[in-house]
């Protein structure tokens, strides 16, 4: 456990590292604010050294107490390779089904597939939570953050 959480955190901080390397080269233009364009980033990067930081400190300090036991790679590899798989697959079905469906049905859709696959049952809470979900997503970043969705074919049906 000690070295997958370390592990862990590396990976943390090498894409903090990347993260904090891709805004420095972001444009600044006559328009920027105080914030600038790279203040997100960098404070995301700065959020993810510090999740990363905290996962190896407490990987160690929970390590001063347990006796170190061998690791067993056969079924652990099999379910995170399985995990992973079907993580790409669900990102891979929200990359074709939003700009055909909309991000609002798109987002609820991954919200509720997701779910699914995680072992959740299907019951309306889970619905409702999959709407409620892809509404506040849609919500912070269409009317929050200015950016722009994929509507889908809703406009040119709806006129």
């Amino acid at each position: 456990m000690l070295a997958r959480d370390l592990a862990c955190a590396a990976l943390g901080w090498a894409i903090a590292l990347a993260y904090w390397v891709g805004a420095s080269r972001l444009q600044r233009s006559m328009l920027s604010d105080e914030f600038g364009a790279d203040g997100l980033p960098r404070g995301l990067a700065m959020l993810l050294a510090a999740v990363s930081t905290l996962i190896a400190l407490r990987a160690l300090w929970l390590a001063r107490r347990v006796p170190p036991q061998p690791a067993a790679l056969g079924p652990g590899l099999r379910l995170h390779a399985k995990a992973l798989g079907g993580v790409a697959a669900l990102g891979c079905l929200y990359l074709v089904l939003a700009p055909w469906a909309g991000y609002l049905i798109a987002c609820g859709v991954l919200i509720y597939a997701t779910a699914l696959y995680y072992g959740a049952k299907p019951t309306p809470m889970l619905a409702a939570v999959s709407i409620g979900g892809a509404v506040f997503f849609w919500w912070m970043f269409a009317r929050l953050l200015s950016v722009s969705m994929p509507a889908g074919f809703w406009p040119q049906l709806l006129g």
